[in-house]
């Protein structure tokens, strides 16, 4: 995975308050899906393929809230980071300040206990990756 890609084109970039803005419309039944995509400036077949996603959750009742079009790749999901993060700011006030490795095992064991899905690299290692780390560093910068 490369860390530090940046995009050399404005393809396919979508404003994810848009999306949910246009979902509700859809789902309320105020508009058509076409009508909705076209008010809110996004492709029809974009909002479709979001709603059946949706759907297909049995989500139908709420709109979710779309943080990132990356979080199905994301190991824990923002609720649990934000736990994990309190927890080393914890740490850290309490000056046990962890090392790198051990805040990629602690990330590892916390997966592990929470069920969460995680790469196999992980199991061979007993460790997060650098990768996951890096990642885990830039969305927490405390």
């Amino acid at each position: 995975m490369v860390r530090s890609y940046k995009k050399k084109t404005k393809r396919a970039e979508v404003n994810e308050d848009d999306v949910s803005k246009a979902m509700k419309a859809a789902l309320e039944g105020n508009l058509s899906i076409r009508k909705a995509a076209l008010m809110f400036n996004i492709k029809p077949a974009t909002l479709q393929h979001r709603l059946e996603k949706m759907k297909a959750r049995n989500d139908e009742e709420k709109v979710r809230d779309h943080g990132s079009k990356y979080s199905s790749q994301q190991v824990f999901t923002a609720k649990q980071e934000k736990q994990l993060n309190g927890y080393l700011v914890k740490c850290n006030e309490l000056h046990h300040g962890l090392t790198l490795k051990q805040v990629r095992r602690l990330a590892y064991e916390f997966a592990k206990r929470v069920g969460c899905k995680y790469p196999e690299s992980w199991n061979g290692n007993e460790m997060a990756g650098e990768d996951w780390m890096y990642g885990f560093r830039s969305r927490n910068e405390n």
